[in-house]
Parts: structure tokens; C-alpha cells; sequence
């Protein structure tokens, strides 16, 4: 890919890979005489970040993501609300980056050198029927949704900052979490679940498949309900979802209504929100982002 229009670099200053992405990818581009703008994360919200950044956009961008998938999620909810022709792409710089390895490209020069330019369609929530989020892996709604908050702990942040970044550290203060917390109501009663799932990547917190190919069609995503407080729920769920993959049937839509308002934790790709409701929905809108990939 030969580059000619501006490279917009989305980052994280306050991420524990931030001196990385500086030197690996800022330094990179800066030796390159590379035509950049940056944009840093702020500490608001997703959607305040999403709507920043689609205002710093303009035709012909190709926004560069180095983060994990939070900062991915504001990358393409950004992209999404530009409304303009730009090109996505994303570097793995995060804990999980299910993201990234969906578009497997690893560094600066993968993404200029491909010649590989598709066409993800993202899923849509709909609070009240109104726009929440785009996702382009999955969304959470439940016990997972609340365990990533974990992440936001001074404590982890200082973990992982120190350089306790592995897989194994994250699974690690997950499964600790899921023990404590695990009898804890996630959902209303009457759903008899713990978590709500919707799944439309390659793979879910790394360790878990999905389908790499719903991703990049309208068809739809994995719809999964499940129930999982006990070892055994757990387990056999891990066992299938690692090994085959996320349980669920192919759905166009996922609708959840209540008969009054009620609080639900969110998660889209590993950022966790509080969402008050009485109709939460998930949609494949048809909606296309152009992404680079290998």
C-alpha cells in the first residue's frame, strides 16, 4: 500500500505500552517523513472519545489503532460516527487484542506494505432504541461484562505497568474475580442467566473462538445465553468455546425487554459500562468500516 494520504495515530498516553507506541510507531512514522496526526485518549468516556475523534477525521485518513481493545473499540466507534472514507487498522499493543489478530497485522510496515482492503461489518447496540455502541469482536451484557473492571484496579494497573502484561496474568486475576463474585446477581431473575453474549470476531478475550468470518459478512453473530456460577457451567463452557467455540446459535438480532427499568453492565470489547434500560437490542445494521488487514 502505497501511502500518500495522512496517518492518524490512536493511542493511549496513560496505557502501560505507551512508551512502546511512542517509540515503535510515533518515532517510526516521524524517521519516516510520514504526513501523521495524533490523537490521545482522553480520560471522559468511549463515546466522548468515539465523537472526538470522528471530528478530527477528514477523507482519505488511514487511522492506525496501537492499543488494546479498548482503545480499538474507540477507533472504530470513531471511525463509524466520521461518516467519512477513511481506513481502519489496528496494532497490538493491549492485554488481548482480539481485534488486532482479527486484522493479523503486527506492525508499521505490515500495514503499509498490504495490499488487503476489506470491508468489516461491526454489530450495533441499541439502547431505547437508540444508539449505544459499535463493536466489531463482541459485547458482553453480565457477569464478564463486570469482571473487566478488575483492569481499572490501581493495584493491576501497577501490575501490568510493572510488566506483568502476560495472558496468564490477566486469566489469572479474572479466575480470582469469577470465584469471589460468581453467586452475585449479574442479570434480572427472570432471564436465568449470568451473562448474555454476542460474539462476531475471530475470538473473544484471545482464548475464546468465535467465527472469523461473520466479521466480514452481513449475515449476522453468535447469540449465546448462559448460565455460569458454578465450576462445572464454567468449565465445560471454556472447554467448548477454546477447543470449537463460542456457543450460540447465527442470529440477525438479539432484543432483551423488561418490564421496568432496570441497570445492566455492558462490556464492548473489555470496556464496561453501567446502562439503565427497559429495551437493549443488538443489530447487525449493515453499516461497513474499511479495514487493513493481511
Amino acid at each position: 500500500m502505497v501511502v500518500k494520504d495522512r496517518v492518524v495515530v490512536v493511542y493511549n498516553p496513560r496505557s502501560s505500552k505507551a512508551v512502546r507506541v511512542e517509540r515503535e510507531v510515533l518515532d517510526n512514522l516521524k524517521d519516516g517523513g510520514r504526513d501523521f496526526g495524533v490523537y490521545k485518549v482522553r480520560e471522559t468516556s468511549v463515546s466522548d472519545n468515539a465523537k472526538r475523534l470522528a471530528n478530527f477525521l477528514r477523507r482519505g485518513d488511514i487511522v492506525i489503532v496501537a492499543g488494546g481493545d479498548g482503545t480499538a473499540t474507540i477507533g472504530l466507534n470513531g471511525v463509524a460516527l466520521s461518516k467519512e472514507k477513511v481506513k481502519l487498522a489496528v496494532l497490538p499493543y493491549g492485554n488481548f487484542n482480539d481485534m488486532a489478530r482479527m486484522l493479523r497485522c503486527k506492525n508499521l510496515e505490515q500495514i503499509f506494505e498490504s495490499k488487503r482492503v476489506r470491508k468489516l461489518y461491526p454489530m450495533e447496540m441499541l439502547v431505547d432504541g437508540k444508539h449505544f455502541r459499535y463493536a466489531s469482536c463482541y459485547f458482553t451484557i453480565g457477569m464478564f461484562a463486570e469482571s473487566t473492571k478488575i483492569f481499572d484496579k490501581p493495584a493491576t494497573r501497577k501490575a501490568l505497568q510493572k510488566g506483568n502484561r502476560s495472558l496468564g496474568f490477566s486469566i489469572l486475576r479474572l479466575v480470582e474475580w469469577w470465584r469471589k463474585n460468581r453467586r452475585k446477581k449479574f442479570l434480572p431473575s427472570d432471564l436465568s442467566a449470568t451473562d448474555i453474549l454476542a460474539v462476531n470476531g475471530r475470538s473473544m478475550a484471545r482464548i475464546m473462538r468465535g467465527d472469523k468470518k461473520l466479521a466480514f459478512s452481513k449475515e449476522g453473530f453468535l447469540a449465546s445465553k448462559q448460565r455460569l456460577s458454578s465450576w462445572v457451567a464454567i468449565g465445560w463452557f471454556m472447554f467448548r468455546s477454546m477447543i470449537f467455540r463460542v456457543p450460540g446459535g447465527v442470529a440477525k438480532d438479539m432484543k432483551l425487554e423488561f418490564d421496568k427499568e432496570v441497570k445492566l453492565k455492558v462490556q464492548a470489547e473489555g470496556e464496561c459500562t453501567d446502562v439503565k434500560c427497559k429495551k437493549l437490542e443488538v443489530i447487525k445494521p449493515g453499516l461497513a468500516v474499511e479495514v487493513i488487514t493481511r
